[in-house]
């Protein structure tokens, strides 16, 4: 498999595979890099696809100034979708966790091809809820303070709370794919179920998978997963 290291819009970023009329953007969660994309590649390639995996802010080899948050991260993210409209006809999104959060908020304008969204963030203003309440911060506190730094490490944000608020998610293609890992402790069933349903997305699930799928067998059943989908992406006609 070919990979080649290159800048797009100055972001590192990989590409892999062969010469080909589609593309799969691969967008890492928090705590990645753009090099874990190499195994799903491998698969993808098959299915004629060539896959470019970037590094997000704070990630991999990124060593300039910007942040990991929304604002700085999906202008990026639309220079990255803009060179990809430049150079493929067929184009689609596979995001991990926040990831996933960050390439719907990126790519409502675009309408991507096809999505496969694996333990996708779909609620954030009730995971940012979720840690103010087990730190016990109150809005009000958070308001007054404009960022608070938990027992954990984590720091909450007035500023991304009120971000979150005023940009709601929404499917950005027909073709939705979640994969979902049944004792994942991050995103409430209750919330994909919700979103699956108002936008008809294609929703699979990994029994006893966590939020992070990296065991033997919870990988096993991501790769069957990719397989079944990127199969079924052999009928998408690339536009003219």
């Amino acid at each position: 498999m070919n990979i080649a290291k290159i800048h797009v819009w100055k972001v590192p970023v990989l590409l892999y595979g062969d010469l080909a009329d589609r593309v799969l953007i691969y967008i890492h969660g928090q705590g990645g890099r753009k090099e874990e994309a190499e195994s799903f590649a491998e698969i993808a390639t098959n299915y004629g696809w060539q896959v470019i995996s970037v590094d997000l802010p704070e990630h991999g080899e990124r060593k300039d100034k910007a942040r990991f948050v929304p604002w700085k991260i999906i202008p990026e993210l639309q220079k990255i979708m803009k060179s990809a409209k430049e150079n493929w006809k067929v184009i689609g999104i596979y995001a991990c966790s926040i990831g996933a959060y960050f390439s719907i908020q990126a790519f409502q304008n675009t309408k991507p091809d096809i999505c496969l969204l694996v333990s996708p963030v779909l609620d954030m203003e009730d995971m940012i809820s979720n840690m103010m309440l087990q730190a016990q911060v109150t809005e009000e506190q958070l308001k007054e303070r404009q960022e608070i730094k938990t027992e954990t490490g984590v720091v909450l944000s007035w500023k991304y709370l009120c971000w979150v608020r005023e940009h709601p998610v929404k499917s950005i293609c027909k073709e939705t794919n979640i994969l979902y890992g049944t004792q994942d402790k991050m995103i409430p069933y209750k919330i994909v179920k919700k979103f699956s349903e108002e936008n008809n997305c294609r929703l699979n699930f990994v029994e006893n998978g966590q939020h992070w799928l990296h065991t033997d067998r919870e990988v096993a059943a991501m790769r069957k997963w990719e397989q079944t989908v990127l199969e079924e992406s052999r009928s998408i006609i690339p536009n003219k």
